[in-house]
């Protein structure tokens, strides 16, 4: 699990370096994206949008690397997209989970606070629940705890 997670880590710094795309070739980097430090990294489910959290905000490229929108909102610490592909996941500094509705041309069109915190955060398969891990270590203690929230009710 840590080298892959040390695999992961070096990927997202050659991806954020800078931002030019090169020659594709089998096999090849086909771009290198720069937008402070990467954070987190998730495909649309269709695969035609990157969203990449930064310690600036969170960026999107379509899928010919090209930066299509932007949210410069601070730092993200992980996302995930719905598998809708209309509604992103966000982790932000403070633990605390944000929910954002993007149009077709990604701009926000609702964002919604849920009002836990937590250390991990993954939708449901169906995209109608988000499963938390607490992961709070409290009086010397771990807590561990896993909480399921509706996201139409939070």
């Amino acid at each position: 699990m840590k080298k892959v997670k040390a695999h992961l880590i070096l990927v997202i710094i050659l991806v954020i370096l800078t931002s030019q795309v090169v020659h594709a070739e089998p096999n090849r980097e086909i771009a290198r994206l720069g937008r402070g430090i990467a954070t987190g990294l998730a495909w649309r489910p269709d695969g035609k949008v990157l969203a990449v959290g930064s310690s600036n905000g969170v960026w999107f490229f379509n899928d010919n690397m090209e930066q299509i929108q932007q949210a410069d909102v601070g730092l993200i610490r992980s996302l995930e997209w719905n598998p809708n592909g209309k509604t992103l996941l966000i982790k932000r500094a403070n633990d605390r989970a944000e929910i954002w509705a993007v149009n077709d041309s990604l701009s926000l069109i609702k964002r919604s606070i849920l009002p836990i915190e937590g250390q991990s955060f993954i939708w449901s398969p169906d995209g109608k629940w988000i499963a938390v891990s607490d992961g709070s270590f409290q009086n010397g203690n771990y807590s561990g705890a896993i909480q399921i929230v509706d996201v139409q009710t939070g």
